[in-house]
C-alpha cells in the first residue's frame, strides 16, 4: 500500500473524450443523415429494450458507485459483489447499457458508434488505472486481475 490512487482513475479523461466524441456523431447525425434515424423496428419494443438497457444500467451504476466509495474510504480492495463478477462495473454499465440504452431510444444510427468509441478509448486509458491499483494493492491486486475480467463477466 504505497500511494492513494485517485478515485475517479481514468474517469475524468474517459467521459472527457467520449462526450465530445458523442457530440460530434450527434451532431453528424442529425445534420447529414436525418435519413439514419432508426425506423425499421417497430418503436413501442425499440423503446422498451432502450428503457431496459437503461434501468439496468442505472441500477448497475449505483451500485458499483455504493460499493466503490466504501471500500475507498477504508481503502480497501473490492472484490466482492458486482465488483466480484466484473473490475469495472462503472465503465461497464456506460459502454454496454446506458449509452446503447440512450442510443435507442433517440433512434440515432451513427449513435451506435458512440460505445464501440467509449469501449477502444477505455483500452487505451485503463492501463494507468490498472497500474496505480497494483502500486496501492501489490500482490493482492494481480490476484484479483487474473480471476475477474475487466468489463465481460467470465462465463463459469
Amino acid at each position: 500500500m504505497n500511494k492513494k490512487r485517485n478515485a475517479f482513475g481514468i474517469g475524468i479523461y474517459w467521459a472527457i473524450a467520449s462526450i465530445v466524441y458523442s457530440i460530434i456523431v450527434i451532431c453528424i447525425n442529425i445534420v447529414f443523415f436525418e435519413r439514419l434515424i432508426i425506423r425499421d423496428v417497430p418503436m413501442l419494443l425499440l423503446d422498451l429494450f432502450g428503457v431496459a438497457l437503461l434501468l439496468f444500467g442505472i441500477l448497475m451504476m449505483i451500485i458499483s458507485i455504493i460499493s466503490f466509495r466504501m471500500a475507498y474510504q477504508k481503502n480497501k480492495l473490492i472484490t466482492k459483489g458486482i465488483y466480484g463478477i466484473i473490475r469495472h462495473p462503472l465503465y461497464s454499465s456506460i459502454i454496454f447499457l446506458i449509452v446503447p440504452g440512450l442510443v435507442i431510444l433517440t433512434k440515432l444510427t451513427l449513435g451506435l458508434t458512440i460505445p464501440v468509441f467509449m469501449f477502444i478509448a477505455y483500452k487505451f486509458m485503463i492501463y494507468n488505472e490498472e497500474h496505480e491499483l497494483f502500486l496501492e494493492f501489490g500482490n493482492d491486486y494481480i490476484v484479483y486481475r487474473n480471476q475477474v475480467n475487466a468489463l465481460i463477466p467470465k462465463l463459469r
